[in-house]
């Protein structure tokens, strides 16, 4: 994954230790071998296929993996609007508070994240008081193809 660093892997695996969802031990021979051994408890792995998360690697090395979840999932929704719509015209609401109810982020990591995003001309606001994206337009008559609708 060359889109973390070996310190943000050990930070993430330290905070699932401690969190009980990756158990770590040490089974090695020689006691100068530091490999570390991780399992994944059996209800833990019986969760995992029912909240999926899911955003393209080529976006996290961009902009890192929050920002391509947050990405993933906007054109998934404007994807399933605009087989509803007749037109281009598509936003979707992206509350940072809501999002985290449904995302392993916190808020403030989502708001920045959509700030990476819009600075990097990614996504748009499309309203100064809510929180409400699209894509730019190149990137939606793309979806609108991929939806199988007339542009």
């Amino acid at each position: 994954m060359p889109y973390l660093s070996p310190s943000a892997i050990d930070a993430n695996i330290r905070k699932l230790k401690a969190k009980e969802v990756l158990e770590i031990g040490c089974y090695n021979k020689w006691k100068q071998d530091r490999t570390r051994w991780f399992h994944v408890p059996a209800h833990i792995r019986n969760e995992v296929d029912k909240d999926l998360v899911s955003f393209d690697p080529n976006d996290a090395r961009t902009h890192g993996v929050p920002a391509a979840v947050l990405l993933f999932n906007l054109r998934y929704w404007i994807k399933k609007e605009l087989k509803k719509a007749t037109d281009t015209n598509v936003a979707h609401e992206m509350s940072p508070s809501e999002l985290n109810r449904h995302l392993p982020f916190s808020v403030s990591t989502i708001k920045s994240a959509l700030k990476t995003l819009e600075k990097a001309g990614a996504i748009i606001r499309t309203s100064k008081n809510m929180s409400e994206y699209s894509l730019p337009p190149g990137e939606m008559q793309q979806l609108r193809r991929e939806a199988k609708l007339k542009t």
